[in-house]
């Protein structure tokens, strides 16, 4: 008996542990840091955003001074030997001013198309993540109500069976209210194989592997922002924010920085130069006497071939601002185009949702249960009955799916504008 207990004991200790070590649900919150901090797409767009920042700021960087040093008419070309004459100098080239200021500017420009990269990359992450929670949200509502519609079916069963032992129905009614019971728990079924697929995507999304344990809190209800903004509102907020047109139009910017450095190219460069002979021999002295000289020399780089080169890529640059220009426009082409499309989606999806909701849901259960009431009563068979269920079961996913489509949507149309344009929006709120 003692060892019964002291094994029982045991056992709940571990259950014990087994629970303190399972991770709790994460809010949303927590899942998008989680979100952003470990996926390596956003990493990689990061490191190249800083990458060409320090590129832009080595554009600015002085070149580098050269220092020689010459051993003149070694005796025998012995290395180690004294020769005749030491020569020292030093050189430095000073670019034309404007170059690597345009150089810079560039380089500082792309760095900011970058950024803007990696924050469009962000609000996709957080976009599928949001989508994630609602669509595990509509699921467990949907579970909810095939519960409830479970038990439901059960007691009409039950009921079915009662008046086939009493004459009042007949055998096809039994095996149909079997039938619609089967199909209900195959529904049951399909929802749970759905939301294991929804938390393999949110492990996903998370970068989590097969086989954590990590799991979202679902949200009690599907929520929509509110939010009363026209599509001319939305077109302008969207040119504003978002990060796509933003990454597109500082293309330009370095595309046109490098025309102006093409422009600058053929102007001369400067070649600065100094340096120090120091004769070890009186008859290597060109004048007795005289055993240092000094020299000191200004250099101008000329662009001799300058119609085959610098010309050339100036052309070169001009049809790079030019394609970068054309990307841009059709970049907000197609922004616009897509913010047309979901913003009538929105609309729509909104009516479809309210309409189900006041009209066709309370109409679904108000005629279900006049019919369940009926049938118990013998007033109605059972053909009735079924198809005023179908239809109330019909309606209720009809709501849950519009629900689920009009917050989506939402979504969408927030990544899209580039800013959350709802009402009191705290968080990356549009400008």
């Amino acid at each position: 008996m003692t060892r019964f207990r002291f094994a029982a004991s045991f056992a709940g200790l571990l259950t014990g542990l087994a629970a303190q070590a399972a991770p709790a649900p994460l809010t949303y919150p927590e899942a998008a840091v989680l979100a952003l901090r470990e996926n390596p797409d956003l990493k990689s767009v990061r490191f190249q955003e800083e990458s060409t920042r320090l590129r832009a700021a080595q554009a600015f960087a002085p070149n580098n001074p050269v220092f020689s040093l010459n051993q003149n008419n070694l005796p025998g070309l012995a290395l180690f030997s004294d020769g005749a004459s030491t020569n020292y100098s030093l050189s430095f080239t000073l670019g034309f001013p404007g170059k690597a200021a345009m150089q810079g500017a560039s380089l500082s420009r792309q760095a900011d198309a970058t950024r803007e990269q990696a924050a469009s990359k962000e609000i996709e992450i957080l976009s599928a993540l949001s989508k994630n929670y609602l669509a595990l949200a509509a699921n467990e509502k949907t579970r909810a109500f095939l519960a409830e519609e479970s038990a439901r079916t059960d007691d009409m069963l039950a009921l079915v069976e009662k008046k086939y032992s009493l004459g009042q129905a007949s055998q096809v009614d039994v095996l149909n209210s079997r039938v619609i019971a089967a199909g209900i728990r195959q529904d049951i079924l399909a929802n749970e194989n759905e939301r294991k697929d929804l938390l393999t995507q949110f492990r996903t999304i998370l970068r989590l592997g097969p086989k954590a344990e990590e799991s979202p809190t679902v949200p009690l209800d599907i929520v929509v922002p509110a939010a009363h903004p026209d599509l001319t509102r939305l077109t302008e907020l969207m040119l504003r924010n978002r990060h796509g047109l933003r990454s597109a139009r500082h293309q330009v910017e370095s595309a046109e920085a490098l025309v102006t450095q093409s422009f600058l190219a053929p102007f001369p460069d400067f070649q600065l130069s100094a340096g120090v002979n120091i004769y070890h021999v009186p008859s290597a002295e060109p004048v007795t006497g005289v055993s240092h000289d000094y020299n000191v020399g200004v250099g101008i780089a000329i662009p001799l071939f300058y119609p085959f080169n610098e010309l050339s890529g100036l052309r070169a640059a001009r049809m790079d601002r030019s394609t970068a220009e054309a990307q841009l426009d059709a970049a907000r082409n197609q922004a616009l185009a897509d913010l047309q499309t979901t913003f009538a989606r929105l609309d729509s999806t909104g009516k479809e949702k309210l309409n189900l909701q006041n009209l066709v849901l309370p109409a679904a259960k108000a005629a279900y249960d006049l019919a369940l009431k009926s049938f118990a009563l013998g007033k109605a068979d059972f053909v009735r009955l079924n198809d005023a269920r179908s239809q109330w079961v019909k309606a209720q996913s009809d709501s849950i799916q519009k629900q689920l489509a009009h917050a989506q949507l939402h979504i969408d149309l927030t990544q899209q504008v580039g800013c959350d344009f709802s009402e009191g929006a705290r968080f990356n709120a549009c400008q």
